[in-house]
């Protein structure tokens, strides 16, 4: 059975897989992130980390996916720059297949994550997509009529970096207001912790003990027991999140929104939320002949980068389109 080694690089771990055409996942392995680390000394741990999952011999293997943040060239196959990595100028396409002796594909990771669930989860049906990581940052994807859209020097959209408020927030790609300031899981938790700040009687408290041990999911369960602190944080996030999409529906028209990352493990008490929210808007248009978007959570949950990047692998096998097909 035709296989490929689909690698997801994030803030914190990197995670690799075999992923097999029928949709199954081999053994996982998982590598932590060490901020400041060169970019070379986590590849040379990342080599050795899936060499034991290769078989060089192996005929039905057909290649290796990496899915990157940051701006990536997936035509070249370059990380040129990833800012909560710290990577520059690094060529990933040429570090594996040298290491390998294997064609190696790369897309920034959202991209990676959206053609996952196109090619494996719940995007299977749909022909116009916006994807959002709510993780480390707010990654995004988008894929229009049928295909990513890789843009200009291959590097996609960072509709993270959208500014919802010129005068707001200081991101760290040098802007103010943008998007990731507001609905990434960074942000969720630096809303919360504030809030306990403020508000010792919330039930924050008793979940979390200490700010230290605030964390994405901690506003959402406080709020289920009813504390009005929580909620205030929850209702903050579910309209800046829910803003940045009223953007999206109204530029790209699409007929889903998927959400991943870990904000997303939320699920439905997510997404019918911003799909509310959308609604109540009317897609900025009074409601007038507008097409409705349906927000949806990724049905891969955090392997949806590995079988993304394992599909970039997929799609450019000839003989796997033609048994498709």
């Amino acid at each position: 059975m035709k296989h490929a080694l689909g690698i997801d690089v994030g803030g914190t771990t990197i995670k690799c897989s075999l992923v097999y055409e029928n949709g199954k996942l081999g053994e996982k392995v998982i590598l932590p992130v060490v901020k400041g680390e060169e970019a070379s000394l986590t590849l040379n741990k990342l080599f050795d980390l899936v060499s034991p999952l290769l078989d060089n011999g192996d005929k039905d293997f057909i290649g290796i996916g990496i899915g990157c943040p940051g701006m990536i060239n997936s035509k070249k196959g370059t990380c040129d720059d990833a800012t909560n990595l710290g990577w520059h100028n690094v060529d990933l396409k040429r570090a594996f297949e040298d290491r390998f002796h294997v064609s190696a594909f790369v897309e920034n990771d959202a991209n990676a994550a959206l053609l996952g669930e196109a090619t494996f989860g719940v995007g299977k049906e749909y022909r116009h997509m916006v994807f959002l990581t709510l993780g480390t940052g707010v990654g995004s994807g988008l894929f229009l009529n049928g295909k990513i859209y890789s843009g200009n020097e291959g590097k996609g959209a960072e509709l993270g970096h959208m500014s919802i408020d010129f005068h707001g927030r200081q991101c760290a790609c040098g802007r103010k207001g943008c998007l990731e300031c507001y609905a990434s899981a960074t942000a969720l938790t630096a809303d919360a912790k504030l809030a306990m700040a403020k508000h010792k009687e919330s039930l924050l408290w008793n979940i979390c003990k200490d700010l230290d041990s605030c964390d994405p999911a901690s506003a959402f369960e406080a709020e289920k027991q009813g504390d009005k602190t929580a909620k205030e944080v929850v209702d903050n996030y579910v309209r800046y999140l829910g803003e940045g999409c009223l953007n999206l529906c109204n530029i790209f028209r699409p007929e889903a929104i998927l959400l991943g990352g870990g904000v997303a493990k939320q699920g439905e008490n997510l997404s019918s939320r911003v799909q509310s929210y959308l609604s109540e808007r009317n897609y900025g248009l009074l409601g007038l002949n507008v097409p409705s978007t349906k927000v949806l959570v990724s049905s891969l949950g955090s392997d949806a980068g590995i079988y993304g990047a394992a599909a970039l692998a997929f799609i450019a096998n000839r003989e796997w389109q033609k048994a498709v097909k």
